[in-house]
């Protein structure tokens, strides 16, 4: 280091005075916060906050009967698309329960098709839906609203089929 660059990270006091470790922190934690920024931009356009490549899922059960589309990320205020596709396997008809932390949670604000006969018993909500051809999907599409912010766990099932168990984050 020549003698011009050592005075260069000196304190000064003519002009004003400096005090060259704290701008030297100040500096670094500017670049810091610089770089956090750009972390935090990049993780919300991956979907980390809400809708995107992180937070849109699709699980189904192990039959590939029913199948559940979701955010895995959300937030209190926003309203959340939920579908059930379910697979006609041979019933009259396709009853399909919600239950878990779904039903105490969330606030179902609409549900389609909207001729589908609904029940609510045991902090559950079964949904009935006519089967129509077999091996036809039928599909339910709900908007829901958070009622608090947490981790829910949240289990679909359909009668005669295994269950579909998701997880949602959802942020204040």
């Amino acid at each position: 280091m020549t003698q011009q660059e050592k005075n260069e990270f000196s304190d000064r006091q003519y002009p004003v005075t400096e005090n060259m470790g704290r701008l030297l922190t100040a500096w670094r934690l500017q670049r810091l916060g610089f770089f956090m920024l750009v972390a935090i931009i990049i993780a919300a356009l991956l979907g980390v906050f809400s809708n995107g490549w992180l937070s849109d899922r699709v699980v189904s059960n192990s039959q590939a009967t029913l199948r559940v589309e979701y955010q895995r990320f959300t937030r209190e205020t926003s309203e959340i698309p939920l579908v059930i596709r379910a697979k006609n396997i041979g019933k009259e008809q396709i009853v399909v329960t919600l239950s878990g932390d779904l039903m105490d949670n969330f606030e179902i604000e609409t549900l389609q098709p909207q001729s589908a006969a609904t029940d609510s018993k045991d902090h559950q909500l079964h949904i009935t839906l006519p089967a129509g051809k077999k091996d036809e999907w039928r599909a339910v599409y709900l908007s829901l609203r958070p009622k608090s912010f947490g981790y829910f766990n949240n289990i679909i099932e359909m009668q005669g089929a295994d269950s579909v168990h998701f997880s949602q984050l959802v942020y204040p």
